[in-house]
């Protein structure tokens, strides 16, 4: 389901806050100490932090899994230990990196840290069994991004994946040689997305009353109109 940014609500779309670090130091005599230290830095913060268990529940409480966009993700992720998902806002993005890493690799799920365009390096993933979700949803990577996440993809420990988050723009500038990772979202029918969002919701009506046709013309109520 590709929509507009209007259609944010009707589909997960939340992120973690974006941590940030900042390095100031003094070198007087240097033997290869610091250095080594700002990359191992780098690498720590790259590593990201585990998403709490019960807050990926939370997120994927009213998510709403297309089928056909699920095999697709398994069958990629199957072959490569790296996925790109692409589409437009609200189209359920960060969501689906959950709920597909989630039955891959269970609750080690990070999210890796970085400054906004600041390069990155399949490298600095080290944990095995491990879930990564990496969001350029508001990046535009260098050309010859996507080639380099296929050349690199065996440099992930065994039994992990990393799912990246791309618009489908951004993708379509960076992502040539590597169309065999990259999966565009078609999301399910709005629909389905609604009816689960009122399933959780503190009606009082049922709310079958409200999505089911019209007695006096036959036809579905008409539940959303796009601006």
């Amino acid at each position: 389901m590709d929509g507009g940014s209007e259609d944010t609500d009707l589909h997960d779309e939340i992120t973690e806050p974006t941590w940030t670090g900042q390095v100031s130091q003094r070198i007087g005599t240097n033997r290869g100490t610091v250095i080594g230290t700002l990359i191992e830095q780098g690498f720590r913060r790259l590593r990201g932090v585990t998403l709490p268990p019960a807050e990926v529940a939370a997120q994927l409480k009213t998510y709403v899994r297309h089928e056909d966009d699920d095999q697709a993700i398994h069958k990629i992720l199957d072959q490569w230990p790296v996925v790109v998902l692409t589409g437009a806002d609200g189209s359920g993005r960060f969501s689906t990196a959950l709920d597909v890493l989630r039955r891959r690799v269970g609750e080690n799920i990070r999210q890796v840290r970085r400054e906004p365009d600041e390069a990155f390096h399949t490298a600095g993933l080290q944990e095995t069994k491990t879930g990564w979700i990496l969001d350029l949803r508001a990046e535009q990577p260098p050309a010859g991004f996507g080639r380099e996440l296929v050349e690199d993809a065996d440099r992930l420990p065994e039994g992990s994946c990393l799912v990246v988050l791309m618009s489908t723009t951004a993708w379509a500038k960076c992502g040539q040689g590597a169309t065999e990772i990259a999966r565009p979202l078609e999301g399910p029918p709005r629909k389905d997305i609604l009816r689960k969002q009122l399933k959780h919701a503190p009606f009082a009506i049922k709310i079958d009353k409200w999505l089911a046709p019209s007695p006096s013309v036959g036809a579905s109520t008409p539940f959303c109109r796009r601006k």
